[in-house]
């Protein structure tokens, strides 16, 4: 990745075509919504509207993993970009940030950006090409 900016890019396009590709469960609509639910003998470990049910094991791991449906991710996705697009010229002298102060050119911190960036990128801190100089700059 070349810049901070097209690393994030990347990650959003991961996330959104991997929430398009999940099976929606029959009649309904994509993206998937899911819910937990119980199985027809009360056991409430169970999430709801996937292609096919899934046994999560816990009540809580179904709520976990019905919050974070493909719906949802879309909606992420969506206001991630949002957030991006605001500022994706942050550190270039014209950037959202930049006015205020907020945002650091490469000469300064070693790669172009503000700390609205480096959040948008933190959740993908473990994936290989994320960079260590892109950890929170204070």
């Amino acid at each position: 990745m070349s810049s901070l900016i097209d690393f994030i890019d990347a990650r959003l396009n991961e996330d959104a075509r991997i929430a398009r590709a999940v099976p929606v469960a029959k009649g309904c609509a994509p993206p998937a919504h899911w819910s937990p639910g119980a199985d027809p003998h009360g056991a409430e470990q169970w999430v709801m509207g996937t292609f096919q049910d899934i046994d999560a094991h816990t009540p809580e791991a179904a709520e976990h993993i019905a919050r974070h449906d493909p719906a949802r991710v879309m909606r992420e996705v969506e206001a991630k970009r949002r957030t991006l697009g605001l500022h994706r010229n942050c550190g270039s002298g014209s950037g959202y940030c930049d006015e205020g102060g907020h945002g650091w050119s490469a000469e300064a911190e070693g790669f172009a950006g503000c700390s609205d960036l480096v959040d948008l990128a933190s959740p993908y801190s473990d994936h290989p090409d994320f960079r260590t100089i892109w950890r929170l700059v204070n």
